[in-house]
Protein backbone atom coordinates (compact mmCIF):
# COMPACT_ATOMS: atom_id res chain seq x y z
CA UNK A 1 0.00 0.00 0.00
CA UNK A 2 2.34 2.57 1.18
CA UNK A 3 5.38 1.97 -1.54
CA UNK A 4 2.28 2.18 -4.06
CA UNK A 5 -0.13 5.24 -2.63
CA UNK A 6 0.74 8.07 -4.16
CA UNK A 7 -0.81 10.61 -1.74
CA UNK A 8 1.28 8.70 1.00
CA UNK A 9 3.06 12.12 2.25
CA UNK A 10 3.56 15.13 0.35
CA UNK A 11 7.01 15.01 0.18
CA UNK A 12 6.62 12.01 -3.10
CA UNK A 13 5.41 14.52 -6.17
CA UNK A 14 2.48 12.02 -7.20
CA UNK A 15 4.96 9.61 -8.00
CA UNK A 16 5.26 5.79 -6.42
CA UNK A 17 7.75 3.23 -6.71
CA UNK A 18 6.22 1.80 -9.85
CA UNK A 19 6.99 5.20 -11.70
CA UNK A 20 10.74 4.76 -10.39
CA UNK A 21 11.08 1.53 -11.46
CA UNK A 22 9.81 2.46 -15.20
CA UNK A 23 11.82 5.77 -15.56
CA UNK A 24 14.82 3.23 -14.72
CA UNK A 25 13.91 0.52 -16.96
CA UNK A 26 13.63 3.50 -19.78
CA UNK A 27 17.57 3.96 -19.31
CA UNK A 28 18.22 0.45 -19.01
CA UNK A 29 18.27 -0.34 -14.94
CA UNK A 30 17.85 -2.47 -13.64
CA UNK A 31 16.80 -5.66 -15.66
CA UNK A 32 13.11 -6.62 -15.07
CA UNK A 33 11.55 -7.30 -12.18
CA UNK A 34 9.11 -9.10 -10.67
CA UNK A 35 7.68 -6.42 -7.76
CA UNK A 36 5.22 -7.48 -4.95
CA UNK A 37 3.93 -5.43 -2.43
CA UNK A 38 2.45 -7.27 0.60
CA UNK A 39 0.04 -5.90 3.10
CA UNK A 40 1.82 -6.74 6.29
CA UNK A 41 -0.50 -4.34 8.85
CA UNK A 42 -4.35 -3.98 8.79
CA UNK A 43 -5.67 -2.78 5.30
CA UNK A 44 -6.16 0.60 6.94
CA UNK A 45 -2.45 0.28 8.00
CA UNK A 46 -3.22 1.33 11.29
CA UNK A 47 -2.02 -1.57 13.16
CA UNK A 48 1.12 -3.08 12.27
CA UNK A 49 2.30 -6.89 12.22
CA UNK A 50 5.80 -6.16 12.27
CA UNK A 51 6.01 -9.39 10.08
CA UNK A 52 5.37 -11.71 13.15
CA UNK A 53 2.32 -14.70 14.10
CA UNK A 54 0.96 -11.81 16.39
CA UNK A 55 0.75 -12.56 19.85
CA UNK A 56 -2.73 -10.49 20.77
CA UNK A 57 -4.69 -10.45 17.30
CA UNK A 58 -7.43 -9.63 19.27
CA UNK A 59 -6.10 -6.30 20.75
CA UNK A 60 -6.78 -5.40 16.86
CA UNK A 61 -9.93 -4.00 18.12
CA UNK A 62 -11.68 -4.98 14.89
CA UNK A 63 -8.84 -3.53 12.69
CA UNK A 64 -9.75 -4.66 8.52
CA UNK A 65 -7.31 -7.17 7.36
CA UNK A 66 -5.99 -8.85 10.99
CA UNK A 67 -7.40 -12.35 10.90
CA UNK A 68 -5.35 -14.71 12.14
CA UNK A 69 -2.68 -12.34 12.82
CA UNK A 70 -0.39 -14.56 11.40
CA UNK A 71 1.67 -12.48 9.09
CA UNK A 72 4.76 -14.12 9.27
CA UNK A 73 3.11 -17.46 8.13
CA UNK A 74 1.40 -15.79 5.09
CA UNK A 75 4.63 -14.09 4.25
CA UNK A 76 6.93 -17.33 4.40
CA UNK A 77 4.70 -19.94 3.61
CA UNK A 78 1.96 -18.59 1.50
CA UNK A 79 3.19 -15.61 -0.48
CA UNK A 80 6.63 -15.93 -1.12
CA UNK A 81 5.47 -20.05 -2.51
CA UNK A 82 2.95 -18.72 -4.90
CA UNK A 83 4.59 -16.10 -6.09
CA UNK A 84 7.38 -18.84 -7.25
CA UNK A 85 4.68 -20.72 -8.92
CA UNK A 86 3.20 -17.87 -10.43
CA UNK A 87 5.89 -15.86 -12.31
CA UNK A 88 9.05 -15.98 -13.40
CA UNK A 89 11.63 -15.98 -10.64
CA UNK A 90 14.65 -17.24 -9.89
CA UNK A 91 13.75 -17.84 -6.02
CA UNK A 92 16.13 -16.96 -3.29
CA UNK A 93 19.37 -16.44 -5.73
CA UNK A 94 17.75 -12.90 -6.94
CA UNK A 95 15.07 -12.27 -4.47
CA UNK A 96 15.72 -9.31 -2.67
CA UNK A 97 13.22 -6.78 -0.45
CA UNK A 98 13.21 -3.53 0.33
CA UNK A 99 11.64 -1.35 3.13
CA UNK A 100 11.40 2.20 4.65
CA UNK A 101 11.50 2.97 8.57
CA UNK A 102 9.07 -0.11 9.91
CA UNK A 103 8.87 -1.88 6.61
CA UNK A 104 12.68 -1.25 6.47
CA UNK A 105 13.19 -3.15 9.72
CA UNK A 106 10.30 -6.18 8.28
CA UNK A 107 12.68 -6.42 5.44
CA UNK A 108 16.20 -6.89 7.31
CA UNK A 109 13.93 -8.89 9.90
CA UNK A 110 13.08 -11.73 6.96
CA UNK A 111 16.36 -11.66 5.39
CA UNK A 112 18.08 -12.09 8.85
CA UNK A 113 15.31 -15.19 9.98
CA UNK A 114 15.82 -16.87 6.57
CA UNK A 115 18.80 -16.03 4.57
CA UNK A 116 17.93 -19.08 2.44
CA UNK A 117 15.40 -16.92 0.63
CA UNK A 118 16.80 -13.41 -0.07
CA UNK A 119 19.94 -12.31 -2.03
CA UNK A 120 19.81 -8.63 -1.15
CA UNK A 121 18.26 -7.01 1.90
CA UNK A 122 17.61 -3.37 1.73
CA UNK A 123 16.39 -0.39 4.49
CA UNK A 124 16.04 3.08 4.42
CA UNK A 125 15.78 4.97 7.74
CA UNK A 126 14.70 1.28 9.41
CA UNK A 127 12.81 1.67 12.73
CA UNK A 128 15.77 -1.01 14.45
CA UNK A 129 15.29 -1.78 17.92
CA UNK A 130 18.09 -1.93 20.20
CA UNK A 131 19.30 -5.36 20.64
CA UNK A 132 21.11 -6.20 24.43
CA UNK A 133 22.17 -8.85 26.07
CA UNK A 134 24.73 -10.18 23.24
CA UNK A 135 21.41 -10.67 20.95
CA UNK A 136 19.09 -12.06 23.59
CA UNK A 137 16.98 -8.96 24.38
CA UNK A 138 15.53 -6.03 23.50
CA UNK A 139 16.00 -2.92 25.23
CA UNK A 140 12.88 -2.22 26.97
CA UNK A 141 12.75 1.04 27.69
CA UNK A 142 12.36 1.82 24.04
CA UNK A 143 9.65 3.83 23.48
CA UNK A 144 8.82 2.38 20.13
CA UNK A 145 8.03 -1.12 22.13
CA UNK A 146 5.75 0.77 24.31
CA UNK A 147 3.78 2.02 21.46
CA UNK A 148 0.32 1.04 21.57
CA UNK A 149 -0.64 0.53 18.15
CA UNK A 150 1.87 -2.73 18.51
CA UNK A 151 -0.25 -4.03 21.40
CA UNK A 152 -1.91 -6.70 18.93
CA UNK A 153 1.77 -7.51 17.40
CA UNK A 154 3.66 -7.75 20.67
CA UNK A 155 0.92 -8.49 23.53
CA UNK A 156 0.04 -7.05 26.69
CA UNK A 157 2.07 -7.00 28.86
CA UNK A 158 4.76 -7.00 25.89
CA UNK A 159 6.09 -10.50 25.06
CA UNK A 160 9.42 -9.64 25.24
CA UNK A 161 11.00 -13.21 23.96
CA UNK A 162 8.73 -12.61 21.00
CA UNK A 163 9.96 -9.65 20.23
CA UNK A 164 13.73 -10.48 20.61
CA UNK A 165 12.76 -13.11 18.14
CA UNK A 166 11.75 -11.10 15.34
CA UNK A 167 14.06 -7.73 16.06
CA UNK A 168 16.52 -7.82 13.01
CA UNK A 169 19.48 -6.61 15.06
CA UNK A 170 19.03 -9.52 17.53
CA UNK A 171 18.40 -11.82 14.36
CA UNK A 172 21.94 -10.42 13.12
CA UNK A 173 23.55 -10.84 16.67
CA UNK A 174 22.37 -14.63 16.93
CA UNK A 175 22.51 -16.00 13.66
CA UNK A 176 24.38 -17.85 11.99
CA UNK A 177 27.56 -15.70 10.77
CA UNK A 178 28.17 -17.07 7.34
CA UNK A 179 24.90 -17.67 6.32
CA UNK A 180 24.30 -13.66 7.02
CA UNK A 181 27.57 -13.02 4.90
CA UNK A 182 25.39 -14.76 1.86
CA UNK A 183 22.92 -11.73 1.76
CA UNK A 184 23.76 -8.34 0.66
CA UNK A 185 23.03 -6.10 3.21
CA UNK A 186 22.18 -2.45 2.30
CA UNK A 187 20.99 -0.39 4.99
CA UNK A 188 20.97 3.30 4.77
CA UNK A 189 19.43 6.22 7.19
CA UNK A 190 19.11 10.14 6.91
CA UNK A 191 22.28 12.59 8.86
CA UNK A 192 22.46 12.72 12.54
CA UNK A 193 21.26 16.85 12.37
CA UNK A 194 17.60 15.30 11.60
CA UNK A 195 17.39 13.11 14.43
CA UNK A 196 15.08 12.05 16.31
CA UNK A 197 11.83 13.09 14.37
CA UNK A 198 13.59 13.43 10.62
CA UNK A 199 15.92 10.68 10.56
CA UNK A 200 16.75 6.93 12.35
CA UNK A 201 20.89 7.72 12.11
CA UNK A 202 21.19 5.86 15.79
CA UNK A 203 18.91 3.11 14.66
CA UNK A 204 20.65 2.75 11.30
CA UNK A 205 24.19 2.78 13.24
CA UNK A 206 23.25 0.31 15.68
CA UNK A 207 21.86 -1.94 12.88
CA UNK A 208 25.31 -1.71 10.74
CA UNK A 209 27.54 -2.19 14.04
CA UNK A 210 25.60 -5.65 14.61
CA UNK A 211 26.52 -6.45 11.11
CA UNK A 212 29.90 -5.56 11.81
CA UNK A 213 30.35 -7.17 14.92
CA UNK A 214 29.54 -10.50 12.94
CA UNK A 215 32.00 -9.57 9.90
CA UNK A 216 29.90 -8.21 7.42
CA UNK A 217 29.64 -5.10 5.77
CA UNK A 218 27.24 -2.91 4.83
CA UNK A 219 27.14 -2.60 0.84
CA UNK A 220 26.13 1.53 0.83
CA UNK A 221 27.89 3.92 3.14
CA UNK A 222 25.26 6.10 5.04
CA UNK A 223 26.58 9.34 3.96
CA UNK A 224 24.84 8.45 0.60
CA UNK A 225 22.13 9.91 2.08
CA UNK A 226 23.24 12.96 3.92
CA UNK A 227 20.70 15.20 2.78
CA UNK A 228 17.81 12.50 3.45
CA UNK A 229 14.80 12.92 5.63
CA UNK A 230 12.42 10.55 6.67
CA UNK A 231 9.87 11.10 3.28
CA UNK A 232 8.65 8.59 1.03
CA UNK A 233 10.80 10.87 -1.45
CA UNK A 234 14.01 10.27 0.07
CA UNK A 235 13.35 6.06 -0.19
Amino acid sequence: REWLNTKEDQSRGSTNVVDVYLRLRAVGQPDPLVLVFPGLASDDNTVPSVLLNMAAPERANGAPGIGSGRFADFFFEELLPFIDAEFPTYGGRARGLLGFSLGGAMAIAAAARRTELFAAAGAYDGTFLYAVDRGRRVRATDSVIRNPMFDAAFGVPRDTHLIAQGSPANLILRGDATALAGVTWLIGYGPERNEPWQANYYRGEHLVACLAARGIDNAPPHTQFADGDHTWRTA
